[in-house]
């Protein structure tokens, strides 16, 4: 039964239906008790959803971003993720001399302005939140 809904949601999507996939998967609340419980509920399935955009330094040419705005408009897409928003080709953080470094948040700041203004306040929260439970130095 689940199998046939699944096949039947992905013909549909292939087919142009633009709505995110969902799947009815069973519910194991009764797991432990030796009673099979045959409620389902809908899944949301995150990667039709979100798109894999690489390093975060590609973000920050003009074409990346014109690619991703034509890709997300036809793709229909919500969420970008990428890795390395901290690495050295973001150059935040440059050691000028022993026990001496330099932090540069410019690219980070732009890519941000770009892509991750609905983030801010998740993003605040969290630093405040490790601010509180490590403090500052």
């Amino acid at each position: 039964m689940v199998r046939a809904a699944v096949d039947q949601r992905r013909r549909q999507h292939r087919a142009g239906d633009s709505r995110p996939l969902r799947t009815a998967v069973p519910v194991h609340a009764g797991l432990g008790t030796g009673q099979p419980d045959h409620r389902h509920r809908l899944v949301r399935h995150f990667w039709s959803t979100c798109v894999g955009a690489g390093r975060a330094a590609e973000g920050l040419r003009a074409s990346w971003q014109e690619h991703l705005r034509t890709v997300a408009g036809a793709a229909g897409f919500r969420y970008v993720r990428f890795h390395g928003l901290l690495h050295d080709d973001m150059f935040v953080h440059r050691r000028i001399e022993v026990g001496s470094t330099v932090l540069n948040f410019q690219y980070v700041d732009g890519l941000s302005d770009r892509l991750l203004d609905a983030w801010a306040d998740l993003v605040r929260r969290l630093v405040g939140h490790w601010a509180a439970r490590y403090g500052f130095s």
